[in-house]
């Protein structure tokens, strides 16, 4: 059998509903375009575990993430998910490899393993020269390589992506497409974009159109 996130949601706020269903296997990566304020963002914090839906069901193989009528809502760091944030959303008093380095470091690994770990991810991303640096010092393309490999750190089944090249000039969008297509062999990948080129670059399992809080394809 085959692996797969199965999402069936509903949010619902004064302005908007958000009402999804959809299933990506194991090794496929699904990207939704669509307008601003039509979901995107909020769709990924929904698989993330950063909000929580009014109605419906989120599992991964047969673990169980959300059930609303079960009672049941798995905490974000229960969830074996790596999330990139549109705007990198990194921690201003941590350095370059210290953003990298705090998943690993929640998740008990040692301090020397974390170092190197989180530098090996840094230069992954081309990132490296810029691990002692803090994120006020760094342009948003940086921002969002950092980001990358910190969604990276502890090895995710399933991967969020956020408009994760929106900031990446045109020189290094493609290598670090190259890394993301590598990055996403043989997991689960949700990408939100605006771009119809990075949705066909890395939309493996075909790109489907978020309007008004619906999906379609």
């Amino acid at each position: 059998m085959v692996d797969s996130l199965v999402t069936a949601v509903r949010l619902e706020r004064r302005h908007f509903v958000l009402d999804v269903a959809f299933e990506v296997a194991s090794g496929q990566t699904l990207a939704v375009v669509g307008p601003s304020g039509a979901g995107k963002s909020t769709l990924l914090r929904l698989l993330a575990g950063l909000e929580r839906p009014d109605t419906g069901r989120i599992s991964l193989d047969e673990s169980v993430w959300v059930d609303i009528a079960g009672g049941r809502f798995l905490a974000p760091e229960r969830r074996e998910v790596g999330l990139v944030f549109q705007d990198a959303a990194l921690f201003p008093h941590l350095t370059a490899a210290g953003n990298v380095a705090f998943p690993l470091e929640a998740a008990g690994v040692g301090r020397r393993q974390r170092r190197a770990q989180a530098a090996s991810l840094l230069e992954r991303v081309g990132a490296l020269p810029l691990a002692e640096a803090r994120p006020g010092a760094l342009s948003g393309g940086e921002r969002q390589r950092v980001a990358i490999a910190r969604a990276l750190a502890r090895d995710p089944r399933v991967l969020l992506l956020d408009e994760p090249l929106s900031a990446i000039d045109d020189a290094g969008r493609g290598a670090l497409l190259d890394v993301l297509r590598e990055a996403l062999i043989g997991r689960i990948g949700v990408l939100v974009t605006h771009r119809l080129e990075d949705a066909r670059a890395l939309g493996s399992a075909g790109t489907v159109v978020l309007r008004d809080g619906r999906l379609a394809d």
